[in-house]
């Protein structure tokens, strides 16, 4: 009676550790999600096709996650990560497009997923 209780924990222990071992591996393998900060810009956009460039080219820039553009309001707001680049750099990818750029502090104008 006394080895089949032995042999169950064993078991039992065995089958725990090894579903341990398998949760640590899957979490092992799934990426960090890396930390974002948001930057507002003031811009100068005139039409539509500035919106398009602005989207077009500032989305590809490095370390950018996300994008919103609003014409009616004349700013950019983008989400990034702070490891691959900065405030400072996505300002000078707008003025190399030939817009005017100033950094504004409240994010009132942008939706509210981006608040």
């Amino acid at each position: 009676m006394k080895s089949k209780l032995n042999l169950l924990i064993v078991v039992s222990l065995f089958i725990v550790t090894t579903m341990s071992a398998q949760n640590v591996e899957k979490q092992a393998k799934q990426p960090k999600q890396a930390k974002t900060e948001i930057v507002v810009f003031s811009v100068s956009l005139d039409c539509q096709n500035c919106v398009n460039k602005v989207t077009k080219e500032i989305s590809f820039e490095k370390g950018v996650k996300d994008l919103y553009v609003s014409l009616e309001d004349g700013i950019v707001a983008v989400k990034f990560q702070p490891t691959k680049t900065d405030k400072e750099k996505l300002k000078e990818a707008l003025i190399k497009l030939e817009y005017e750029v100033s950094e504004l502090q409240s994010r009132e104008k942008l939706p509210d997923k981006w608040k």
